[in-house]
């Protein structure tokens, strides 16, 4: 036992522990700490890697259906036959997403299904007021109304995703360019932009949906992420490439990405 004229003691005056007690308890302060990164490196968004992996692809599956279903004024399209390319194309997409965005939007496509509504025929229909617009005019009156706020929140949700395709384009410019031109500016009957794609895309969300989702992208940018980014990194990835800069070096010469 310690006693006061001891070495190693230490009153509560001078908050100095003894030495064995220090050891033991940095040794549990680390262990705690390994527990705690062993259990993180296995979550992401606040649940398991593969529970969110799972999520994705039930999103991704319901979606497909509703793909194969979407009626083309032109024909069945040959990517409606491409199972493979649209699970790489639309499970990048939801790489960057939060998991509550993630949950919401499954919500809303289950919702749709019980409502026998189409969401992927009805993204495509909102991009042809841009793309066909006198065709859009036909049909506008099939699709589910809008309300301004809404509109002004996709508006500014595609700003920033206008910003963030801008900055890969620029950075990545042989990956993003054999993809859609940027700015609906450049769209005509038979090329949709980017920022028509994900303007129709939003406008089929829930309010909820829309709101976790614009969540998600001021988070990102507070961080310094480019979601345009994040969705290219997972997409080279499935494609077998490990980097961006390697991707990009390497598509020069290539073919293939699909487009959804």
């Amino acid at each position: 036992m310690l006693s006061p004229g001891s070495k190693n003691y230490s009153d509560w005056r001078g908050l100095t522990a003894p030495p064995l007690i220090s050891f033991w308890a940095c040794f549990l302060r680390n262990t705690i700490h390994t527990i705690i990164n062993k259990r993180n490196k296995h979550l992401k968004g606040g649940i398991p890697v593969a529970e969110r992996k799972e999520l994705i692809l039930k999103i991704v599956g319901k979606e497909f259906v509703m793909f194969q279903n979407v009626k083309d004024m032109y024909g069945r399209a040959s990517c409606q036959d491409n199972p493979k390319t649209f699970k790489i194309m639309r499970t990048s997409q939801f790489t960057g997403w939060s998991t509550g965005a993630l949950e919401s939007y499954l919500n809303d496509l289950d919702d749709a299904a019980g409502s026998n509504r189409n969401l992927l025929a009805e993204k495509y229909a909102r991009m042809m007021q841009s793309t066909l617009p006198l065709k859009y005019f036909e049909i506008k009156h099939l699709l589910p109304e809008l309300d301004q706020e809404t509109i002004l929140l996709v508006n500014k949700i595609v700003a920033i995703e206008v910003e963030w395709q801008k900055a890969a384009m620029n950075k990545y410019p042989d990956i993003v360019g054999r993809g859609r031109p940027i700015y609906s500016s450049q769209d005509s009957s038979t090329s949709t932009s980017m920022e028509t794609y994900i303007r129709g895309e939003l406008l089929t969300y829930s309010r909820k949906t829309l709101d976790l989702y614009y969540q998600n992208c001021l988070r990102l940018k507070s961080k310094g992420i480019n979601g345009a980014v994040v969705t290219l990194l997972a997409m080279v990835k499935m494609h077998g490439y490990g980097t961006l800069e390697e991707a990009n070096e390497k598509i020069r010469a290539k073919s293939g990405f699909g487009v959804f």
